[in-house]
């Protein structure tokens, strides 16, 4: 394969594949190759119904297993070897470094995969690790750098940094595909992963919830799981109330834009996606009340210092404080 003068990406979650699609559209690139790396069924369904919108060609597919991963990674990269502009989805993603490594670029592009992009500033240029890494990983750590050197397409507020060429990213084509909606009395409650990552327990989740709850009883109540989250734990949240659980095989963002109705607020923690729907609904017109809830985790893997810096880029961008 002669990839020397494409564009080469390497994708692993809906949030890339959008701001991937936004960068190719917005910069009419024609000659490119896109890799996902998905982790479960549903993130690849959520990947392929976002690529109802961009049209992209997603030529290659890998399951993201451990360690197996690397090898398929190994194999593709010796057989690209070298292209123009290396676009990776995630800066901290030990996958998508040891792809980096791998191939000869002449420029690395990343996109957003969530306000983390916000930390890249802090991590850049040195060698710290966002988390800590294990013996193997320190063994071969050449092969899991950072990038020296970066243009960042983000929708995101990010420090100037030296090494960073900070490239806006407007949703454009997203935008496009907003039509005239009628806003209905419901409260939108985007719920995330905590529990799986043992950052809270499931008893102190289930009560956050019931507390938003009891303050919205005036609300049709509606909420919309990530797609990490397990069986069992929603299987609880709907014994509370009337609550609504959406299954669905699009994202948030994609829903609410196939949806003929929007709801008058959402409430998140720290998802990313309150910001990216702040960005699609809000920027001429005030559609959604959009807050986040600020909570205290228990897990100390993830340093205070990021989660501190995600709370502070929601309010910068006008998500309101949620307190209950």
């Amino acid at each position: 394969m002669k990839f020397k003068n494409r564009t080469v990406a390497i994708v692993s979650s809906p949030l890339q594949l959008i701001s991937t699609g936004e960068y190719i559209h917005q910069n009419k690139i024609k000659n490119y190759i896109i890799i996902v790396l998905f982790y479960s069924k549903k993130e690849l369904e959520q990947i392929r119904e976002i690529n109802k919108i961009y049209n992209l060609s997603l030529k290659i597919k890998l399951r993201g297993y451990p360690i197996i991963q690397y090898f398929n990674l190994f194999i593709i990269s010796q057989k690209i070897r070298s292209c123009k502009n290396l676009i990776i989805g995630n800066f901290f993603s030990d996958p998508h470094l040891f792809f980096y490594n791998l191939i000869l670029k002449s420029r690395t592009t990343v996109v957003d995969d969530g306000m983390i992009v916000t930390s890249i500033p802090n991590f850049i240029g040195s060698n710290k690790r966002i988390l800590k890494p294990s013996l193997i990983k320190k063994i071969f750590y050449r092969a899991f750098e950072y990038p020296k050197k970066i243009d960042l397409f983000s929708i995101f507020p990010v420090a100037v940094h030296r090494l960073i060429s900070l490239k806006k990213n407007n949703l454009s084509i997203l935008n496009s595909k907003i039509i005239r909606k009628k806003t209905s009395k419901v409260l939108m409650i985007i719920g995330q992963p905590f529990v799986e990552h043992k950052m809270i327990s499931l008893e102190n989740y289930i009560s956050i919830i019931q507390s938003i709850y009891k303050d919205f009883k005036s609300y049709k109540l509606i909420y919309f799981p990530s797609r990490k989250e397990l069986p069992q734990k929603l299987n609880r949240l709907r014994n509370i109330g009337d609550l609504d659980i959406v299954q669905s095989v699009n994202n948030i963002e994609i829903y609410l834009l196939k949806n003929k109705f929007i709801p008058k607020k959402i409430v998140g923690f720290t998802s990313s996606a309150l910001i990216t729907l702040n960005t699609i609904f809000n920027t001429n017109n005030n559609l959604i009340d959009i807050s986040c809830l600020k909570l205290i985790f228990n897990d100390n893997r993830l340093p205070k210092e990021v989660i501190s810096k995600m709370y502070e880029t929601l309010y910068e961008q006008g998500i309101h404080k949620y307190e209950i």
